[in-house]
């Protein structure tokens, strides 16, 4: 079934009033699914990508920077958990819900599953509250009903209704540190200077710089504001027409205002060898943030796709405290 979240990269918010802030967090490590407080941080497996599957479903890619097994899944035997591939059936879901609006939602069905999960066939994820006793909203089952329900006389709290956050979205007002892991070693961050208003990559995030705020822009693009302090002038990144990087404090300055995409990481051995998010500077033709150049010698700059955008354009995104 056909969505308007297909290729894109979302994190899935558990939709019940009255309960705590929960996302849906695949755990590549251990093939578990829990649920996590926060989109950011350590938790990078709130992040699922809608994958289009030839059967008519889809199924949902975990971006967790973890290898392992990274598609939710669900059985009767196991209940809900993360697959290796699309070849495992409990893997292909069929989204249901409200898919438009200022306040998406969805519902996960996996109807394919042995009917003694229900008798109707239908399986849905199940985010379960235990708000009276340890740690409050870590936990994801199957249930048959539909909708929200209570269960265990009133001292768990269930729902099935996750609200749908693109993952851009889920950036708005939040400080973030954009890692660049491929080549350099020790990793290098985007360091915005503002004592002179250039941009470059640091080693390691004590630099204040390395901080953004993310803003929104209103018009489906974000600017990434500088938090460093030399001086607290709270700049913005820039992509010039030159194809450089610099800071400015005007935010309507053309060159300001990026998307934020997203490619699940792709794994060799263990390592991470491919995938991460994309900043795309929109006043700027086709043109990519990157931490190198194509020479991979030129610190910060902006890159042209052309079809490929190469390694110097995918970032990692970590929070700050």
């Amino acid at each position: 079934m056909a969505t308007p979240f297909d290729r894109t990269t979302i994190c899935l918010k558990v939709a019940r009033v009255g309960t705590p802030t929960r996302y849906l967090d695949g755990q590549t490590y251990s093939n578990e699914v829990l649920l996590a407080p926060d989109p950011w941080g350590y938790y990078t497996g709130t992040h699922w990508t809608v994958e289009p599957l030839d059967d008519g479903n889809v199924s949902l890619h975990c971006c967790g920077h973890l290898p392992g097994t990274t598609y939710l899944a669900a059985s009767a035997a196991r209940g809900v958990y993360l697959a290796p591939d699309t070849s495992d059936l409990g893997a292909h879901w069929r989204p249901s819900g409200n898919f438009s609006g200022p306040d998406p939602a969805m519902e996960l069905d996996n109807y394919l599953l042995n009917p003694a999960i229900s008798p109707n066939h239908h399986a849905y994820v199940l985010a379960v509250f235990q708000p009276y006793g340890g740690y409050p909203g870590n936990s994801v089952g199957l249930t048959g009903t539909p909708g929200p329900v209570i269960v265990g006389s009133g001292q768990f709290l269930a729902t099935t209704i996750f609200s749908i956050v693109p993952v851009q979205q889920a950036m708005i007002g939040k400080i973030l540190t954009f890692g660049f892991l491929w080549v350099q070693s020790p990793p290098q961050y985007l360091d915005g200077r503002t004592g002179d208003n250039s941009v470059g990559m640091a080693p390691n995030t004590t630099y204040s710089g390395t901080r953004w705020k993310v803003v929104d822009h209103g018009d489906g693009t974000v600017l990434f504001q500088c938090q460093g302090d030399n001086p607290a002038t709270y700049p913005y990144l820039k992509g010039n027409d030159d194809g450089s990087v610099s800071l400015t404090t005007n935010s309507g300055d053309r060159g300001t205002r990026w998307t934020v995409t997203q490619t699940p990481p792709q794994f060799q051995n263990g390592t991470q060898v491919g995938g991460g998010y994309n900043f795309q500077c929109i006043d700027q033709p086709d043109a990519y943030l990157a931490a190198y150049d194509r020479s991979m010698s030129q610190p910060a700059d902006l890159i042209a796709a052309n079809g490929n955008l190469g390694l110097a354009a995918y970032w990692q995104i970590l929070g700050t405290p």
